[in-house]
């Protein structure tokens, strides 16, 4: 039996979801968790917000449809705050996960999280 922890991060679809649908067939149970890390908050090293106004409603709109339409398929959506790469290790050991899936990122600040997970 297979326990996978799937970590949603800049794709928070379920259709269409290379990952997910790799995680969906290989697991005998599945736990969802969206980690709001607070580094997407603050200003880049441009002084530019990583985030602005328009697209912190869209992820949050985005995140309740998630976690909608997860619920009407019998799962939930855990939503968390603080540093991926330090609370999902800890999440993982506290509930015995076998395995964490994600999409993988091009971009160099997902890439330095990621390679903090591996």
């Amino acid at each position: 039996m297979k326990k996978t922890l799937f970590w949603f991060r800049n794709d928070v679809r379920t259709q269409d979801n290379a990952a997910l649908a790799c995680a969906m067939g290989s697991a005998s149970e599945i736990g969802f968790v969206y980690v709001h890390d607070p580094r997407l908050w603050q200003l880049s090293s441009a002084g530019l917000p990583r985030l602005g106004w328009h697209r912190r409603r869209f992820l949050r709109e985005s995140i309740c449809a998630l976690s909608s339409q997860l619920a009407s398929s019998g799962f939930c959506l855990t939503e968390l705050w603080g540093f991926p790469e330090t609370i999902l290790p800890e999440i993982i050991e506290l509930e015995g996960f076998d395995s964490l899936v994600f999409s993988k990122d091009p971009a160099p600040f997902e890439k330095s999280i990621e390679q903090e997970l591996i």
